[in-house]
C-alpha cells in the first residue's frame, strides 16, 4: 500500500464449515478445510454461480445461483438470489431467512447457511496476520 492514506483492505474471509440437514440440526464436517477471502468485490456463490468471481459449492442442497456476497457503505452484505433451500444468517443462535429482496448485513463471525451448507464470515482485518 502506498503512504497516501490507503486503509486495510476490507477483506471477507468466508469458512466453509460442513452441511447441515436442517437448520439446528447436528453438523457433518467436511474432510478438508475450506476457505476463501474476498476483498471489495460482489462475490457470486452456488453450484454453478453466475459469473466471476465465484465461489462454486457443489453439494446437495446449494442452488446453482444461491446467493451473492458484497461490500457496500462499509460493510458486507449477503442477498439471496431466489435459492431453492434459502440463505439464512445466524443472529443470536436464531436462523433468519435472507429475502430475496432485502440484503442483510453480516456481522464479523456471522453464520451463514447456504442451503445445506455452514459457513462462518469473518470480516475483519485480524485476518491479513
Amino acid at each position: 500500500m502506498s503512504d497516501t492514506g490507503d486503509s486495510i483492505p476490507n477483506l471477507l474471509l468466508i469458512e466453509v464449515l460442513g452441511t447441515m440437514k436442517s437448520k439446528g440440526g447436528p453438523l457433518e464436517p467436511f474432510p478438508v478445510s475450506i476457505g476463501f477471502t474476498i476483498r471489495d468485490i460482489t462475490v457470486f456463490i452456488g453450484s454453478q454461480p453466475l459469473s466471476p468471481p465465484s465461489i462454486l459449492l457443489s453439494t446437495v442442497g446449494v442452488s446453482r445461483r444461491q446467493c451473492k456476497v458484497f461490500y457496500a457503505d462499509n460493510a458486507w452484505y449477503i442477498h439471496d438470489l431466489g435459492s431453492d433451500n434459502g440463505t439464512w444468517l445466524s443472529s443470536d443462535g436464531q436462523f433468519i431467512f435472507v429475502d430475496r429482496s432485502h440484503p442483510l448485513k453480516i456481522a464479523d463471525g456471522s453464520l451463514i447457511l447456504l442451503g445445506t451448507v455452514l459457513a462462518r464470515f469473518t470480516c475483519s482485518p485480524s485476518i491479513l496476520s
